[in-house]
């Protein structure tokens, strides 16, 4: 049997045998030497004997060293990873059990949205549509007012009262029932708003003695001439222009009302003059003080013509309430509106 000579240990020495009873028997590693480092005949029953670190089939006499010393010193050096294919059958992984889903609750259909004008289920308006609802049925003793919308669907009671008519303190009274606002009357004032002003509803062009209401009626070279009670040459419509042109109160539409909006001023219960109390108070000057506003006893013009009679326009009589119709060269009185009206008529 052919033997090598046994190299130097690179390893720490192996603890030093326990003191018994019995006595100790050395290992000799030259024995193992002998009996370990052999070819193992070309044939071995493994791949990779234990201490072969070369994998040449043969257990030397530097590989046996270094095997024992690095189990002796607790440090066993690694078994080299097997090439070879595991044929272990693993236990299948279990599929995770799927999660089940809830089916969707299905989702209310929402109604319209807000600004499409319609009023519905969950608004209390949509723009002009306040759901057949005014002031009084929304809130605690406003019976008069403008109920509107807001942008987000909810009533707006601003301009709800309790009151009909509202002195603004700028010249106008607000009508909250119906809506429109009216310039007030002073007496003895000599301006645009003294309640004896009188105008005809039409005058004449100057040169062809047409009819007109304005400049804008005649030829370009003419003008519109009309004969008033207070030598101005306005005609009722061109008093109103210049209310607009000087921004009566602030606004700058007033018109001169239809026969059905100056009828809602109106009060039969009281003649001459046949009208509320807040537009025949006192007679003074100052159209911002409230105790100030005056009503003729007489004709005040609306913008209805008389239907069929070119020359005719209706009026209403303060004095007794009569609607009269008249000739439209006739000089009457006058009040402006400015607004929409919510009722055409209250009886």
């Amino acid at each position: 049997m052919k033997t090598h000579p046994a190299p130097a240990a690179h390893c720490s020495a192996a603890p030093t045998p326990s003191s018994h009873n019995d006595t100790a028997k050395p290992l000799r590693i030259l024995s193992l030497v002998v009996l370990l480092s052999v070819p193992l005949n070309g044939a071995p029953a493994f791949a990779i004997c234990e201490g072969d670190f070369n994998d040449d089939n043969v257990v030397r006499i530097n590989e046996l060293v270094r095997a024992v010393g690095n189990a002796l010193n607790g440090c066993p050096e690694p078994l080299p990873t097997s090439t070879a294919t595991s044929t272990e059958t693993l236990p299948p992984t279990a599929s995770p059990t799927p999660t089940e889903t809830a089916s969707p609750s299905p989702t209310h259909t929402q109604p319209p949205s807000c600004g499409d004008g319609h009023s519905d289920t969950d608004e209390e308006c949509d723009g002009r549509d306040l759901n057949n609802q005014s002031c009084g049925d929304v809130t605690s003793g406003s019976l008069f007012g403008t109920l509107s919308c807001t942008d987000d669907c909810r009533f707006d009671i601003s301009n709800c009262s309790d009151t009909r008519f509202g002195d603004l303190g700028n010249g106008a009274i607000r009508d909250n029932q119906v809506g429109l606002m009216w310039d007030k009357k002073c007496s003895v004032c000599d301006n645009l708003h003294d309640v004896s002003n009188r105008y005809p509803w039409h005058g004449t062009c100057a040169v062809s003695n047409n009819p007109c209401q304005r400049n804008d009626d005649c030829d370009l070279s003419e003008i519109c001439e009309a004969t008033d009670g207070q030598g101005t040459g306005l005609t009722v419509f061109q008093w109103v222009d210049t209310l607009n042109s000087e921004q009566f109160a602030g606004f700058s539409d007033w018109r001169l009302p239809t026969l059905d909006e100056i009828e809602t001023i109106r009060n039969l219960s009281t003649l001459d003059p046949a009208t509320f109390t807040d537009f025949h108070r006192n007679a003074c000057p100052d159209l911002t003080d409230p105790a100030c506003s005056r009503t003729g006893s007489s004709n005040y013009w609306s913008a209805t013509p008389q239907a069929g009679k070119p020359a005719s326009a209706w009026s209403l009589n303060f004095d007794e309430g009569s609607s009269e119709a008249g000739d439209t060269t006739d000089a009457n009185l006058a009040r402006a509106v400015r607004g929409e009206s919510h009722l055409a008529r209250i009886p």
